[in-house]
């Protein structure tokens, strides 16, 4: 009884190798296909080149919605059709702008001058409602910062890298 049961587990093992042989061989024929005949690198080169950053909410997002749908549409299938659903996007308020205060001494005297700054907040920043006044402290990298940690209290820190 243990020899068949043996005999029975053994060619078990071996069919089921056989299976992961075939299955494994059929995976690599879709993916060779898909490599040689799709299109999946031009579709990605149409949404990031010619319709761009697709942000909830923004014109970019909308057009994609159109693409993908005229895409599907050209492969003939059952059904397709824009699904609404509701998605959070970030409206900018205000202006994003900062200006740089600060004095230079030469030969005894301290000149004030002041610098515009190009700035852009990212979606969800928390902008301030008055003025930030505070030292400016510049460091290079995250190592940089880490030397300088004591310092950096009360600081803007400024990376220049």
């Amino acid at each position: 009884m243990k020899k068949y049961l043996l005999l029975l587990l053994g060619s078990s093992c071996m069919l089921a190798s056989k299976a992961q042989q075939d299955d494994s061989a059929f995976i690599r024929k879709i993916a060779n296909e898909i490599l040689t005949h799709g299109k999946a690198y031009d579709d990605l080169r149409i949404l990031t080149k010619q319709i761009g950053g697709r942000l909830s909410g923004s014109p970019q997002m909308v057009k994609a919605e159109q693409w993908g749908l005229k895409t599907l549409q050209a492969i003939n299938p059952d059904k397709a059709w824009y699904q609404e659903c509701m998605v959070p996007h970030w409206v900018r308020g205000g202006k994003d702008e900062a200006t740089a205060f600060y004095q230079t001494a030469n030969s005894g005297k301290t000149k004030e001058s002041t610098h515009a700054l190009d700035i852009l907040a990212l979606g969800n920043s928390q902008g301030s409602m008055k003025p930030i006044q505070a030292n400016v402290i510049e460091v290079a990298d995250f190592d940089d910062l880490e030397k300088k940690k004591d310092q950096v209290k009360d600081r803007i820190v400024f990376y220049n890298y």
